[in-house]
């Protein structure tokens, strides 16, 4: 039997990063682990491997705290743009967002979560990471779809805009989720740096995620949206 040239690669490239990070781990420092799993990962599809442990490791976790979530919670699902919003100071919120995830996953895991169809409110924000993985704006807008049709009828639900400055390719894709999130009597929060409730806000030195100040900002107008009855 014929052996297929990329398979072959592949296997030699298994094997390598096998060796390497038993060596690494026996011996190596986390730097350089991390300096390998960096070039390694460069060659893979996304999500990386790592993005992938990340996401079944945090998502375990998650489930272990979501059996213990008392009804009329305010729950968050979403990516890093929600996981690093500093949620501890509002009542009863528990934040299930995943740094890296993209809107198409989100979808897949919210069956999984007990606690939803008992909470009170759902903040969700998501796309971000799956225009860096190379979906489409229409990818994301059916995604979204599937997320918002697994939101209990009884919740108040706050959607969250992907933070970008305006003219930002990502503008496409906010547009289509607020049109979807209104029609369904959802609340939407736009987080565009520099305007409305985040005039204050700039970008990270990363420029994709929001700086300090912008995420007290976010987490504010978030508060502000939960606070108004819906229509």
């Amino acid at each position: 039997m014929k052996h297929s040239p990329r398979l072959s690669l592949w296997t030699g490239w298994g094997a390598a990063a096998l060796i390497a990070c038993a060596a690494l781990a026996i011996g190596g420092s986390a730097r350089l682990s991390e300096a390998f799993l960096w070039r390694l990962e460069r060659w893979q599809s996304a999500p990386t491997v790592s993005q992938r442990l990340f996401e079944r490791r945090t998502i375990a976790h998650q489930l272990n705290v979501d059996r213990l979530v008392p009804r009329g919670a305010i729950l968050f699902f979403g990516d890093s743009h929600l996981q690093t919003l500093p949620t501890g100071g509002l009542a009863q919120a528990y934040n299930f967002a995943i740094g890296g995830e993209t809107a198409h996953r989100l979808s897949q895991r919210l069956d999984r979560y007990t606690s939803l169809p008992w909470a009170r409110a759902v903040v969700l924000g998501a796309g971000t990471n799956d225009l860096i993985e190379g979906r489409t704006p229409e990818d994301v807008r059916l995604a979204w779809g599937a997320i918002l049709d697994r939101m209990p009828a009884s919740a108040q639900v706050v959607c969250v805009g992907i933070p970008v400055p305006p003219g930002h390719p990502a503008d496409a894709v906010n547009a289509s989720v607020a049109e979807m999130c209104r029609q369904r009597g959802h609340a939407m929060v736009d987080a565009v740096p520099g305007q409305g409730a985040l005039a204050r806000a700039t970008l990270a030195a990363d420029g994709l995620h929001l700086d300090a100040t912008g995420s007290l900002l976010l987490l504010q107008a978030i508060e502000a949206a939960l606070t108004k009855k819906p229509a």
